[in-house]
């Protein structure tokens, strides 16, 4: 545990397969992000001209069409996989150089935007469209992007660095 503790980039010093596996992870996590993305825009259907009441409105309408047991089977699937995400992006971003206390805000923030992702059409549902409970969905999603691509993108940067390798 002591590697993930360092304040010195731990990424930099990986193998070069490492590095690789890693950085293929990074891309196409990533790429996934955008995917959610893509599939947040055709719920909502984003166009310059709509309100946030428009916007929250087709949410609302979304999640009343789908029906319940639908509903229990996504979060099922997402409760198993959602989860690893932050967990391997999280390691890695243990293994950059930054301070324990960096590295502990971006491990809550990354843990918290899950979280509340991953229930944020339940709270949706109960909340009866609630401005607030709708308003979590794309707020939560797009704090766990910016996480995210935080978690991958600065030790991958940091691990390709010639510098931060030899030192």
């Amino acid at each position: 545990m002591r590697e993930f503790a360092s304040g010195t980039s731990r990424a930099a010093a990986l193998s070069l397969p490492a590095r690789i596996l890693y950085t293929v992870f990074a891309v196409l996590t990533l790429a996934g992000c955008i995917s959610c993305v893509v599939i947040y825009d055709d719920i909502v259907r984003f166009d310059a001209r709509a309100t946030p009441q428009e916007l929250r409105a087709r949410l609302d309408e979304h999640y009343d069409s789908i029906a319940r047991q639908k509903l229990v089977e996504t979060t099922h699937a997402h409760l198993f996989a959602v989860p690893v995400l932050p967990l391997v992006a999280g390691h890695l971003f243990l293994l950059c150089r930054a301070s324990n206390a960096q590295k502990t805000a971006v491990v809550i923030i990354a843990s918290a935007a899950t979280i509340l992702h991953l229930a944020a059409p339940w709270i949706l549902i109960a909340a009866h469209g609630h401005a607030l409970a709708a308003a979590l969905y794309p707020l939560s999603g797009g704090l766990l992007l910016l996480v995210t691509t935080l978690m991958l993108s600065v030790p991958v940067w940091q691990m390709w660095q010639p510098r931060a390798r030899a030192a």
